[in-house]
C-alpha cells in the first residue's frame, strides 16, 4: 500500500471529499490546499499565505506523518513534497457538473451571503468565473512529470465506490 498520496483535479471535482474518505479508510493524515492557504477572517478565502508559507506549513505535517494524502487543484508543492509522493488520483469530472458542485457548496456553507447583494457575492462570481476560464493544463502537465504512478478516476461515481475502486488499485502498487 502507498503512504504518501496526492489527489489533484479541478475545482468541484470532489478532491476534499475524496481526501477525507480515503484518509479515514486509511487512517492517513489528510492535508487539504485550502486549510494551509488561506488565513481564518471574517471574510473567507479573503487573506491568502504567501506560496512560501503554504510551502512551510505542509512541509512541517508531511514530514511529521508518515501516512498523508495531499487534495489539490495541482499538488505540485516543491521538490520537497513532491519527491515524497508514491501515488497521485487524477480526479476527472466534466466543467458543467464541476461548476454545479462548487455553486452548491459555497450556498450550502455561506448562504445567502453568496446570492446577489451579499456580502460575499462578487467574491464568489470572480471564483466561479476562474474556474470556467482556468484550464487544467498545469496539472496534466505535471502529472506526465511527477516520478510515480497516476490512477485516473471518474469523480461523477458514488464515493464509497470509487474508494474501494481507489484502494484496490493501490493495494497493487
Amino acid at each position: 500500500m502507498v503512504n504518501r498520496i496526492a489527489i489533484v483535479g479541478g475545482n468541484g471535482s470532489g478532491k476534499t471529499t475524496m481526501g477525507a474518505a480515503l484518509s479515514k479508510a486509511l487512517d492517513y493524515k489528510h492535508m487539504d490546499i485550502e486549510d494551509y492557504y488561506f488565513e481564518d477572517t471574517e471574510i473567507p478565502y479573503s487573506r491568502p499565505r504567501t506560496r512560501k508559507e503554504v510551502l512551510q506549513l505542509m512541509e512541517q505535517d508531511a514530514f511529521e506523518h508518515s501516512n498523508f494524502i495531499i487534495s489539490a487543484v495541482n499538488a505540485d508543492l516543491g521538490d520537497q513534497i513532491n519527491s515524497l509522493y508514491e501515488c497521485v488520483i487524477y480526479l476527472k469530472v466534466p466543467l458543467e457538473i464541476r461548476l454545479k458542485r462548487v455553486k452548491e457548496r459555497s450556498y450550502d456553507k455561506f448562504g445567502d451571503r453568496v446570492l446577489t447583494g451579499g456580502d460575499l457575492y462578487e467574491q464568489e462570481q470572480e471564483f466561479f468565473d476562474s474556474i470556467v476560464t482556468k484550464t487544467l493544463e498545469k496539472t496534466d502537465d505535471w502529472v506526465k512529470c511527477i516520478p510515480c504512478p497516476i490512477i485516473y478516476a471518474d469523480g461523477t461515481k458514488p464515493i464509497d465506490e470509487t474508494v474501494g475502486l481507489l484502494l484496490s488499485k493501490m493495494a497493487e502498487l
